[in-house]
């Protein structure tokens, strides 16, 4: 049994910024500006990762 689909379940793709770190959601974008420091981040960068949705 995999927890494949659970763990799409609960994850969605951010922006991690590369100037400062921070991260925030990528709103079906392409590109997106850091709301921390002003940073163009995109996807050709690799600054996408996989964060849970959860709200903890």
């Amino acid at each position: 049994m995999s927890n494949k689909n659970q763990t799409e379940a609960t994850t969605e793709l951010s922006f991690k910024c590369a100037n400062c770190g921070h991260m925030y959601p990528t709103d079906n974008l392409r590109e997106k500006s850091c709301p921390v420091c002003g940073h163009v981040n995109n996807i050709e960068e690799g600054c996408l990762v996989n964060v849970s949705n959860e709200g903890y």
